[in-house]
């Protein structure tokens, strides 16, 4: 649970304060009973940027947030999982596709919907395993599954995120440099 929407404390139930504790420089979530303080992390995510030559697979969001734009495959990173391994098993559910990942393209921050939970997106470069064009099928939260040519990407706006966009720009920056 994101922190702005904690109001009790997890350990004695007391009520949570916003104030700078000792030591600190910031103000954070603090009991006002035992004084255990609370961190604001990010929930952190693992998406794909899956190509085939100068084509990249973008998915269409069937619910909200951001219901109708277009988003990378991936997910929240469950307890256990590596990052790598959670992407596999994201890209499976949402797109019924195996993955070779190439690399990394960046670590993006962002927020899961308007005032959403704040999310720590590590994003991957990677490749379909097979025929790109054989078994895809959308997974429940996917409306559409469309390869795009690099040079007709959807218009920002129609980006669900904006970490997609920076990955999709990471995607291309390194594209053009031949890397």
């Amino acid at each position: 649970m994101e922190g702005r929407e904690w109001h009790y404390c997890p350990t004695c139930k007391g009520k949570l304060v916003r104030k700078v504790p000792p030591g600190d420089d910031r103000p954070r979530l603090v009991c006002s009973r035992c004084e255990r303080v609370l961190y604001e992390n990010p929930a952190p995510t693992a998406c794909a940027v899956i190509v085939e030559g100068d084509r990249v697979l973008l998915t269409k969001r069937a619910y909200e947030p951001k219901k109708g734009l277009w988003d990378l495959p991936g997910g929240y990173i469950e307890v256990g999982e590596t990052p790598e391994e959670a992407l596999h098993r994201e890209v499976w559910e949402e797109v019924g596709m195996q993955i070779t990942i190439v690399g990394l393209l960046g670590f993006f921050v962002d927020t899961y919907g308007d005032g959403g939970t704040d999310t720590l997106n590590i994003s991957f470069l990677a490749h379909p395993t097979g025929d790109a064009r054989q078994g895809l099928r959308p997974g429940s939260d996917v409306e559409e599954i469309v390869w795009f040519d690099k040079n007709s990407l959807p218009d920002p706006d129609l980006l669900a995120f904006r970490n997609t966009r920076e990955a999709l720009r990471a995607w291309l920056q390194m594209h053009s440099s031949g890397r």
